[in-house]
């Protein structure tokens, strides 16, 4: 009798616990241990650091939420599990609670409280979650008054493979984008490198601004055309980098597929500043990006792209600032980057031969750059000293593993074309 009135009182300080901290009925009254599912054997090491590219198993969820104090969340994280057990789908506040396991037993679950469902919009059926599900699910860790769970608001990332919108994962390459739940996802998490240009698809949501100045239009994009979870692009160019005539070159609805930098400015996601647009609805604009397939022209950047691959982190460098040994309007035939890999310069056949110039080396018409690096090349951003000195739209670029072709194609039968006056050069691997 004692035993079974002191379970009475745990469940009694459970529900009031819980109900307090909302102002709707809370969906769930169980203690830690019904959770865990009782024995406390361990199905599977932690695994994943969390983020969206490695998420947390649910024993290494489980782990982080042990060292929280009561009250404390972690930041926003990705977790991959089974769904194991549904305690209520609730279509009128749009909301599910449930449990995940690395098995899809009741074994080590982790509770998933008042989430909501693929790419944070609402549940609308109590059939759209089922146990045996495999999810992933953003969100922050809480522990709430000893009861480890991912906090309310969360959303389930991927069900059975498939991320918002109906995508697949995309790699944010021309070839493959990012969805546009996937960039506002990566940039939140600050999941992304700074100065690098990535390639992001989506359905204009709203067109917000249009300005004369720099002939740009600030507009949104979503996975499904609404105004969820939608993705700023901030002060973006049309084709080839080139202005706006006025906001109705966009509309609700359009398709795009558009190039550039992630940033996240005081807390909002955004495709920074002077994006461009490389498809819309299907259309290209005179080929579709600046330059031969794999080129790409913005501003004073260059990029150079191996679509056949996905970018790693691993980089190699050569700041121009930094070469030693060389005078003004020497002609060197090669240079070496960061890693020992090595650039070497081919006139071919132009009197110009590219040359150094203290704070840049110059590329003329038709000269080529061949690079012969440590690993297979994912891809080339190369910084020019002006946005007038990025080379010629009709260069080309050739990839072969670990080489990679530059050829600073000029067509016209007079003049000189545009010079490659670079400052940096970063490579990035492939994964």
């Amino acid at each position: 009798m004692k035993k079974f009135i002191y379970s009475l009182f745990v469940l009694a300080i459970a529900v009031m616990a819980f109900s307090s901290c909302e102002d709707v009925p809370a969906p769930y009254n169980l203690p830690q241990e019904i959770i865990d599912g009782g024995d406390g054997e361990t199905t599977a090491d932690p695994m994943g650091t969390g983020t969206e590219t490695d998420p947390y198993n649910v024993a290494a969820a489980n782990q982080v939420g042990a060292t929280l104090s009561a009250g404390e969340s972690t930041e926003t994280v990705y977790i991959r599990g089974i769904v194991s057990r549904i305690d209520e789908i609730d279509p009128s506040f749009g909301n599910a609670t449930y449990c995940i396991s690395d098995d899809g037993t009741p074994n080590n679950q982790f509770l998933v409280y008042r989430g909501y469902s693929l790419g944070g919009e609402k549940f609308t059926s109590v059939d759209e979650l089922k146990v045996g599900d495999e999810v992933i699910v953003k969100g922050t860790i809480t522990n709430y008054n000893g009861t480890i769970e991912l906090n309310q608001r969360n959303e389930i990332y991927s069900l059975n493979g498939v991320i918002a919108g109906g995508q697949g994962e995309g790699d944010g390459t021309e070839a493959n984008p990012y969805s546009a739940s996937q960039a506002l996802s990566l940039i939140e998490a600050e999941q992304f490198e700074s100065g690098t240009k990535y390639y992001v698809k989506g359905i204009i949501s709203k067109v917000e601004k249009f300005d004369d100045r720099y002939s740009s239009i600030t507009y949104y994009i979503s996975d499904d055309g609404t105004t969820a979870n939608q993705l700023q692009i901030y002060s973006g160019k049309s084709f080839n980098g080139e202005g706006f005539s006025s906001i109705d070159d966009l509309k609700v609805g359009d398709e795009v597929v558009l190039v550039g930098e992630f940033k996240l400015f005081n807390g909002t996601p955004e495709v920074d500043k002077s994006s461009e647009i490389i498809s819309l609805n299907g259309q290209t604009g005179e080929g579709g990006s600046t330059g031969g397939s794999g080129v790409t022209i913005s501003d004073n950047m260059l990029t150079l792209t191996n679509s056949e691959v996905t970018a790693g982190t691993e980089t190699a460098t050569l700041n121009v600032a930094d070469i030693t040994g060389l005078k003004r309007g020497d002609k060197p035939s090669s240079l070496t980057m960061s890693d020992g890999s090595v650039i070497t310069f081919d006139a071919n056949g132009e009197t110009n031969a590219p040359a150094y110039y203290e704070t840049d080396m110059r590329v003329y018409k038709n000269n080529i750059m061949r690079f012969s690096c440590k690993k297979t090349i994912a891809k080339i951003v190369i910084t020019c000293s002006a946005d007038d000195r990025v080379g010629n739209k009709t260069a080309t670029v050739s990839f072969n593993g670990n080489e990679a072709e530059y050829n600073n194609v000029f067509t016209e039968d007079k003049g000189g074309g545009v010079q490659l006056r670079i400052t940096n050069i970063v490579v990035t691997y492939a994964k």
